[in-house]
């Protein structure tokens, strides 16, 4: 008799033993009988440590359900590490790891038919100088993380298109991270002129038999290039030669929810088992990222300082409007753009109509019931909503607290640009891209083919708008409401807002000189870096204050999170981790309420761990307070 230790994609992070007269791989699916109910699982490891007491009670397998294993020996063991390092149950991981249809009861063909490799070689542009030194110096043979640090529209993408074409000859495949769903839709249109119709994607806004197709023929190589978000860091990638992680910056990297764990990192330390080559592309480095390519190279780092045909990069100017929603300066650099048939993109880092509603008589600020943050005045839906739980409220008539009719919307969201541009600049095409539009498939795929083929005079969106997009009709890039990065704590605030504004003012002038104008008015030392394109600057003055700081790269940190619908239950077992911390010789901060205080009817406290050996404090968290009902979130990006 053999038994197996087996996996379910459930929140618990134990497996369970079963017992079959079988061999059976490891990584298989395997159908058995969990709590009385007929369940999927995944077999993790053959086991001997069995307790003579428990066989009797040990279940059968009933049946393996495929003939070969659903998932590597590799991502189990990425699944392990994930789960130590995220403080995640492993069956939450496992839940990440597989589309949801790999749990159902339905075998899988898994046998390889014809491994395509379609290559449409005159579709490739040939490398200037300083594209083909990086191009030749990247070892497709090992593990190596590459950071191709280069201005906006400098051709990082051809480079690793070249590279990506040397590794299918070879009979590998390649995975490309993007920040964005809305992204894909580019990246496909150019990989698939190059590599037809062996693209595939891999996203959240696939059915679930969509994804599962994807997930299933990029493991056949019958999809030899994967463009995925997020949750592609799972994939198989045993047949895989090279990883790419584009506008390696991006927050979306990251997951908030548990297990939160950050797609980059994972997929170097899975390269790293395979050895294979990664690449980190981005105009806008993260401070951690660049500290480890310039000063411990960990990184290899190469530079791409000029765009292609070197073109120059677009003028910046300081613009702050007075009485309108955009500045004089503004409103003619927008007439001008249309009059010369061109593009003009305006980043409002705020969707919805208005900020919030106030009562202009008592000042009463309409907030959501669930959640402690103003709610949205939406326009166009006629309602109010709460950007944390998504919930919508009716539009009220008078002020609860004191029955004034005399209700105003302050602050300006995508909408309200969006009206003002249609109120000021007559019949043009003026289209909105924010979580509103792009959260149905087709609407955002028909703004996004529209803005590549030159069919919207005015595109106004959030920093969706800044990631990637390589659009030859943006002549003009106007940032509003930048300042709204700095509305809550964040030690990346400065580098969050540079490289927003960086990245944004790059969509301008890819072809003939483009102007930029930030409506904002920002601590001098960062506008100095903005207005000069000096990113490599602010980094490495950042680095400096980071280290003075003892903030990361030179430090980990750890979020504890206390949430309850009870505060005072909330409150309680935060106290009680810091009487666990409090003794232990670990830098901490807090215990203290979240900046937003109330999410999802949630009460929530926190507190933050500083630590400069983070598996000597993961350690002592597991052995500690792991089963305390907190949440944890390891190397966090945000802090409300």
């Amino acid at each position: 008799m053999n038994y197996y230790n087996v996996l379910f994609n459930i929140a618990l992070s134990k497996s369970f033993t079963y017992k079959s007269t079988q061999n059976i791989e490891v990584g298989s699916r395997v159908l058995v009988d969990f709590n009385n109910r007929k369940k999927v699982g995944i077999v993790l490891e053959k086991t001997t440590q069995i307790n003579i007491d428990d066989i009797k009670e040990i279940k059968e397998i009933i049946s393996i359900l495929d003939n070969k294993p659903v998932i590597t020996e590799e991502l189990i063991k990425t699944i392990n590490f994930a789960s130590y390092y995220y403080l995640s149950p492993r069956g939450l991981i496992l839940r990440n790891a597989l589309p949801s249809k790999a749990f159902s009861k339905e075998p899988i063909n898994f046998e390889k038919n014809s491994i395509k490799k379609q290559i449409n070689h005159q579709k490739f542009f040939n490398l200037n100088d300083e594209q083909k030194k990086i191009y030749e110096s990247i070892d497709l043979k090992i593990f190596n993380v590459n950071l191709i640090f280069g201005v906006t529209g400098s051709g990082k993408t051809e480079i690793f298109l070249h590279l990506i074409r040397d590794v299918i000859e070879k009979g590998k495949n390649a995975l490309v991270l993007v920040p964005e769903i809305v992204l894909t839709n580019q990246y496909k249109r150019v990989f698939e002129e190059k590599f037809l119709d062996t693209v595939g994607v891999y996203h959240s806004q696939l059915t679930p038999k969509q994804k599962f197709l994807e997930w299933l023929m990029f493991k056949k190589q019958e999809k030899r290039v994967l463009l995925g978000t997020r949750s592609a860091a799972f994939v198989d990638l045993s047949d895989t030669g090279l990883i790419v992680v584009d506008e390696e910056n991006d927050d979306s990297y990251k997951q908030e929810n548990t297990p939160s764990y950050n797609a980059k990192d994972l997929l170097i330390y899975r390269a790293k088992q395979l050895n294979i080559p990664v690449i980190l592309s981005s105009a806008t480095p993260t401070v951690e990222t660049y500290y480890k390519a310039s000063i411990t190279k960990k990184f290899k780092l190469f530079k791409l300082n000029n765009r292609i045909n070197n073109c120059e990069l677009p003028v910046i100017e300081f613009s702050k409007p007075e009485n309108n929603l955009l500045s004089i300066k503004s409103q003619e650099y927008i007439k001008k753009s249309i009059e010369e048939k061109q593009t003009c993109a305006i980043l409002v880092n705020r969707r919805g109509f208005a900020h919030f509603l106030i009562c202009g008589d008592c000042g009463y600020i309409f907030r959501c019931p669930n959640c402690n943050v103003s709610l949205v005045y939406h326009k166009k839906t006629k309602d109010l909503k709460c950007h944390f739980c998504e919930s919508s409220f009716e539009i009220p008539k008078k002020c609860p607290n004191c029955s004034s009719y005399n209700i105003k919307d302050v602050g300006t969201g995508t909408q309200k640009m969006e009206e003002f541009l249609r109120e000021n600049f007559g019949n043009i095409n003026i289209a909105r891209l924010d979580r509103d539009t792009a959260s149905s498939k087709k609407n955002a795929y028909n703004i996004v083919s529209n803005l590549l083929d030159g069919k919207i005079d005015i595109i106004v969106g959030t920093s969706m708008i800044s990631k990637g997009y390589d659009i030859e009709k943006i002549n003009l890039v106007i940032i509003s409401n930048i300042e709204s990065i700095f509305a809550l704590p964040d030690f990346r605030a400065d580098e969050k807002c540079v490289s927003l504004i960086i990245q944004t003012a790059g969509r301008s002038g890819r072809k003939q000189k483009g102007n930029v104008i930030i409506e904002s008015k920002l601590p001098s030392r960062l506008e100095n870096f903005i207005i000069n394109h000096d990113y490599e600057g602010f980094l490495k003055e950042e680095i400096n204050l980071r280290k003075s700081l003892n903030y990361p790269p030179f430090s980990h940190l750890i979020r504890i999170l206390s949430q309850n619908t009870n505060e005072k239950v909330a409150k309680q077992n935060i106290q009680q981790c810091f009487e666990i911390l409090k003794n232990s010789g670990f830098s901490f901060l807090g215990p203290t309420k979240c900046p937003i205080d109330k999410i999802k009817n949630k009460y929530r406290y926190h507190i933050i761990i500083k630590t400069n050996d983070i598996f000597k404090t993961l350690h002592f968290i597991t052995a500690e307070l792991l089963d305390k009902n907190l949440n944890f979130d390891v190397d966090p990006i945000s802090f409300f």
